[in-house]
């Protein structure tokens, strides 16, 4: 009895010991992979917060960015998708959703620094003709103000001259 005992107890041992070997097997097999997964994972979020920086440069130089938010969305939504995935251990789909959601991310890039660069180069022809129209327009207003205060002065000359036509002669220089 005490013999089967000890059997008993070493098998036990023996299957403690055998499931402590298989989980630590099973962790040195997933650890890489996971690791792996992480970076590629962050590797995303790191270029969709760099689309999101690009995206706020163009709307701050007055680009309509509405478009590009909603696909930053998506691609949010996609790695936040790949975030579970990875937790339930599906890594193929994980590793589609995260590669999709960078690739979004680096079009969004893209179209904000195209919306940037438009914005900017429609904001300094606005200048321009503003500038054009400002000159043109204080042209004008001098150019009649001009042109009215030549009449007005030859109005009141005439009517000074015909008050005193002693000073007649005078006035023509």
């Amino acid at each position: 009895m005490i013999e089967n005992l000890h059997l008993h107890r070493k098998r036990i041992l023996r299957c403690i010991l055998l499931i402590f070997l298989l989980c630590l097997s099973n962790l040195v097999w997933v650890s890489p992979s996971r690791c792996g997964f992480a970076d590629f994972l962050q590797d995303s979020e790191s270029s969709i917060n760099l689309a999101f920086e690009k995206v706020l440069e163009a709307e701050r130089a007055g680009a309509n960015v509405t478009a590009l938010v909603a696909r930053l969305n998506e691609a949010v939504d996609l790695l936040v998708k790949a975030n579970l995935l990875e937790r339930n251990g599906k890594y193929d789909e994980a590793a589609e959703a995260a590669s999709a959601a960078a690739k979004i991310a680096r079009e969004v890039e893209d179209q904000a620094l195209k919306l940037k660069d438009s914005a900017i180069s429609n904001r300094e022809f606005a200048f321009k003709i503003s500038i054009a129209g400002s000159a043109v327009g204080i042209s004008a207003f001098l150019f009649f103000m001009s042109r009215l205060w030549h009449r007005f002065k030859k109005y009141y000359v005439e009517r000074i001259l015909a008050c005193k036509p002693e000073v007649a002669e005078d006035a023509d220089t």
